[in-house]
């Protein structure tokens, strides 16, 4: 299960058999929040919601919703939403990853491209020939 802190947004994966059936507490490792991690499955879908089309999702043990699918997609496409979210509709078994669902995971891999969470410095190659490579200067002695 991907997740993230709450306060700082600290990135976390955890085996989903280490949550099955259970709560985790634990701190974060940046800012010490403390973090509370459900197994998806143990938060029990929705009964309210039964119509077709009606989706929940469920982020850090905490689920939400209905929404209609158009809504989520625009969650994921936004960056609302990531591949750490869970998705239940009535017409499924349980809780699954939202980018193991067809319907979404094109968004979420759309969502991600848009919304990067971290910047990353694309640096093309240097082919020159008149660039010469430059050692570190020698260690000075005492």
């Amino acid at each position: 299960m991907k997740f993230k802190c709450d306060n700082c947004g600290q990135r976390y994966n955890i085996d989903d058999s280490k949550l099955v059936g259970r709560t985790m507490r634990f701190n974060c490792k940046s800012c010490r929040h403390t973090i509370s991690v459900s197994s998806p499955g143990s938060v029990a879908p929705p009964v309210e919601a039964s119509e077709k089309g009606a989706w929940h999702y469920s982020v850090n043990g905490k689920s939400f919703g209905p929404f209609d699918q158009d809504d989520l997609i625009a969650k994921f496409l936004s960056g609302q939403l990531g591949d750490e979210a869970y998705v239940w509709n009535s017409e499924m078994d349980g809780w699954e990853p939202a980018v193991n669902v067809p319907v979404f995971a094109p968004s979420i891999h759309e969502g991600s491209k848009r919304n990067p969470q971290r910047a990353t410095l694309d640096v093309p190659a240097v082919e020159d020939s008149s660039v010469h490579r430059v050692s570190s200067p020698p260690e000075r002695g005492p």
